[in-house]
């Protein structure tokens, strides 16, 4: 009987690992990298779809080796994603033509409830996409 409350255990802990790595990060995504690329431009793009927010586009960068990392805020209404950039010094040893661009595609991780959200994306702190879009 011993072994089987030890598994419980070990079940329920890694339950509970599971929600708080949920809990720590509110966007998967499926890209968040440099690359290089032809179009330069801004674009931010954003999608509803079963109850959640999906987010992507890009920016240009200084550098291809520019770090990128996010911060997600959500109150009642309002919904923000700021995807940030560091260490995005010129180069001055690149031989190849290269438009450094910060690329992002990735959705929320939670189900929104039913609502009328307003939905910020800002890339580097700067507003580039605000939009009321309702849930139902």
């Amino acid at each position: 009987m011993t072994k089987f409350w030890a598994v419980v255990t070990v079940i329920v802990a890694a339950g509970f690992g599971l929600l708080l790595v949920r809990a720590s990060n509110p966007v998967h995504f499926t890209d968040l990298e440099t690359e290089c690329q032809y179009e330069r431009g801004t674009v931010s793009n954003m999608d509803v779809r079963h109850n959640k927010f999906y987010f992507s586009g890009h920016f240009p960068v200084q550098n291809p080796d520019t770090d990128l990392s996010y911060s997600y805020s959500q109150s009642d209404d309002e919904v923000t994603l700021n995807i940030q950039k560091s260490d995005d010094s010129p180069i001055s040893d690149f031989y190849n033509t290269c438009n450094a661009v910060a690329v992002y595609d990735g959705f929320t991780n939670e189900r929104l409830e039913p609502g009328l959200y307003t939905v910020t994306v800002k890339h580097a702190g700067e507003e580039t996409d605000k939009r009321k879009i309702r849930i139902d």
